[in-house]
């Protein structure tokens, strides 16, 4: 590996880690919880991506503060109490040899997130994208 690299940075959610059940899942038992209709998993994944506030106002719209607070509040509660989110297949070796200095490439089935997104692409910036 390059001695310059200083630093790697990986967004979680959706690029090591894929989250996007445990989050439709904290979401529908969120929504049970405050008593609210049921709504399809559809509905709740085009939520994926947003913060929780903004997610909570395209769910359910035009609530209050203290409503915000009860659902966030509800959602980290069965966040940390479900465990079903899993790093994505090779995420685990690609930050293991990073670790160890071990990687001079992309491993098979990693890219590099190419420049019009805002990430320098070169082996020496080394921006890679795990998931899908």
């Amino acid at each position: 590996m390059t001695e310059s690299i200083k630093c790697i940075v990986f967004d979680w959610d959706g690029t090591l880690m894929d989250s996007e059940s445990q989050i439709v899942h904290c979401l529908h038992m969120s929504i049970a919880d405050l008593g609210l209709e049921p709504m399809p998993d559809d509905t709740v994944k085009n939520i994926i991506g947003l913060g929780l506030r903004e997610a909570i106002d395209v769910l359910v719209p035009g609530r209050d503060e203290k409503f915000h607070r009860a659902f966030v509040d509800a959602y980290r509660k069965h966040w940390f109490a479900h465990d079903g989110s899993e790093l994505f297949e090779g995420a685990r070796m690609v930050l293991d040899r990073l670790s160890r200095g071990t990687i001079d490439r992309p491993p098979s089935g990693v890219q590099e997130i190419p420049p019009e997104h805002g990430h320098r692409a070169s082996a020496q910036d080394a921006p890679f994208r795990l998931g899908p």
